[in-house]
């Protein structure tokens, strides 16, 4: 089976800048699901993850409230 994912971007505002806000689950750090289907959405989920968090400029991770910076540039005064 071959995996396809295409990524549609919107039109130009004019700008050449977007504020876009993604909010997804985080679903690869616990157990592997034993029912295939879930296996599946656990799998295409993480890599739409990874394909998202590659193009974008930052990327953070909530980890009991408090948010994690996983990609972008330091900001002084960011802990």
């Amino acid at each position: 089976m071959n995996k396809k994912i295409i990524f549609v971007t919107g039109g130009d505002t004019g700008s050449g800048f977007c504020s876009l806000y993604i909010v997804s689950n985080e679903v690869g750090m616990g157990i592997v699901p034993e029912n295939e289907t879930a296996r599946k959405f656990r799998d295409m989920a993480g890599i739409v993850n990874q394909k998202i968090a590659e193009v974008s400029d930052e990327v953070y991770m909530m980890v009991a409230g408090i948010p994690m910076k996983v990609k972008g540039k330091h900001v002084s005064g960011d802990d």
